[in-house]
């Protein structure tokens, strides 16, 4: 791994001399041991510093290169690993790698970027878990007090807004499911120019961003309300552990309602007045009932 960084960062190997590959070809096998090897690097503790003291600096130089297409996949692809397996072993290091995405999504750069960046959103928005542990780790009070992060808050404000930036936004009925068609960029690693990305494509993904952050909220809404069932037992009301967690969990559940729903409200009310698709309209609808049960449940 400390070759693997080396070279892919332009510096020499230690332990293999000889060896030599491109930088994108680089990123490509970190992100291949990474993502197999899991476990490894979580539950091993030499294996976990590898992760900070190596790959973390090496991704974080990456965002100085003016990236071509293959190495701006690699090295997305790379930080969406980190994120969805790492997030409570790294937290300061996913915050900056966030930062980073959010920066360019805030900032003016190509489609095919803005693309890539929505794409590593999309991965982990409908994760209840990663969403909670964004929230509490960046945006809650409490749990940083100094950082003023506000990581999630950032977040959603700027996938949000990104629809005002796609100037020649035009849905068409069509929209929903011919565009699901096309193959993300993401996974395009056989290519090495950027593709034509079409505008409706963008903005299907970054809906998708904000269905997923609603469905999240709704998991998460969920297990609220298992633990207050556990609560209303008369067993389950003398332990303080299940309080702990409940009020913890009401505070991160009211957190994401108050901080999104403004975003996701607005991108839903955009794309049901551009489409009149029963495949795009429905699951818009349905992201409104579950928003608006959320918010009741919660009182806001």
């Amino acid at each position: 791994m400390q070759d693997l960084c080396n070279v892919t960062g332009g510096d020499p190997p230690v332990w293999l001399p000889s060896i030599s590959f491109s930088r994108s070809f680089g990123l490509e096998l970190i992100e291949s041991v990474i993502s197999s090897h899991v476990q490894l690097f979580l539950n091993i503790p030499q294996f976990g510093a590898l992760l900070s003291d190596r790959v973390c600096p090496l991704i974080i130089r990456s965002f100085k290169i003016k990236p071509d297409f293959a190495y701006a996949v690699r090295l997305n692809r790379v930080i969406a690993t980190f994120i969805k397996n790492f997030y409570e072993l790294l937290i300061p290091e996913c915050e900056v790698f966030l930062s980073k995405l959010v920066r360019i999504l805030e900032t003016d750069h190509s489609l095919w970027q803005y693309t890539l960046v929505v794409e590593v959103f999309k991965s982990f928005c409908s994760d209840s878990t990663l969403l909670r542990s964004l929230y509490k780790n960046y945006d809650l009070a409490e749990s940083s007090p100094e950082s003023g992060a506000h990581i999630f808050h950032t977040l959603i404000n700027c996938v949000s807004k990104l629809l005002k930036k796609v100037s020649d936004f035009e849905p068409e009925s069509s929209l929903f499911s011919s565009q699901l068609k096309q193959k993300p960029c993401l996974e395009m690693l056989n290519i090495t120019e950027p593709p034509t990305i079409n505008n409706n494509y963008l903005v299907l993904i970054n809906l998708e961003c904000l269905l997923g952050v609603v469905d999240g909220l709704t998991d998460l809404m969920s297990k609220k309300a298992e633990l207050e069932k556990q609560l209303a037992k008369p067993e389950g009301s003398a332990n303080a552990d299940p309080k702990k967690k409940r009020d913890e969990l009401h505070s991160v559940c009211r957190g994401i309602a108050e901080t999104s729903w403004p975003s996701v409200l607005a991108t839903f009310s955009t794309c049901l007045s551009h489409t009149n698709d029963e495949s795009l309209i429905q699951p818009i609808l349905k992201g409104y009932q579950s928003v608006t049960n959320s918010c009741g449940l919660l009182s806001l």
